[in-house]
């Protein structure tokens, strides 16, 4: 009898925030040009799994790789990138008023986006009975939020916006062999992204 199993798990559960604000409802922050506040996240998450298992004569042999990536929030209360605008009065005086938050869908070059979720599986066994198995899982659930509190008092000279962008990616990849006299093989893959 031979067995091999083998298991890859990358999970990212990333924080990532920034804000202006955290004074008094009657304090003025103001700037000659534009005020923008931004939180920017990058984010990538692999697993690969590659087992196999061989046995000679009469023999039974097993095979099972299981891969699995994950990027999400730490909890669901948390979103995984924020940007806010907090307390008090903010004025530009010639220019606009810009929030953002970018995940994996920066075109500023800030920086280099992330690939996603990728969990890829490859399974192989060899034997007079044969059996094996690839499960491959990759989920991307990011959360954004970009707000201004309701009690904010924005003026600019152009424009004001709050924007949130983002691309979200995952990839599953699962492939198996099973070979002998009886030969029974099963690959599974599945991909969220939301």
């Amino acid at each position: 009898i031979a067995s091999a199993v083998t298991k890859a798990t990358s999970t990212v559960t990333p924080n990532v925030s920034s804000r202006i604000g955290g004074h008094d409802a009657n304090t003025l922050l103001q700037a000659g040009g534009d005020i923008s506040v931004g939180s920017t996240l990058a984010a990538s998450s692999e697993a690969t799994a590659t087992g196999g298992s061989v046995a000679g004569g009469l023999s039974v042999s097993v095979g099972a790789t299981n891969a699995t990536a994950s990027i999400g929030p730490a909890s669901e209360t948390t979103p995984m990138v924020s940007t806010s605008i907090t307390g008090g009065k903010l004025k530009s005086r010639t220019g606009g008023i810009n929030a953002t938050t970018v995940y994996n869908n920066d075109s500023s070059g800030k920086v280099t986006n992330g690939k996603g979720a990728i969990a890829n599986a490859y399974a192989a066994a060899g034997g007079a009975i044969a059996t094996s198995g690839a499960t491959a899982s990759a989920s991307n659930t990011p959360t954004l939020k970009t707000f201004v509190d309701s009690d904010v008092e924005l003026s600019a000279a152009t424009t004001i916006a709050v924007t949130g962008n983002a691309t979200v990616v995952a990839q599953a990849t699962a492939a198996g062999q099973a070979g002998g006299a009886i030969g029974v093989g099963k690959s599974t893959a599945s991909a969220t992204a939301n």
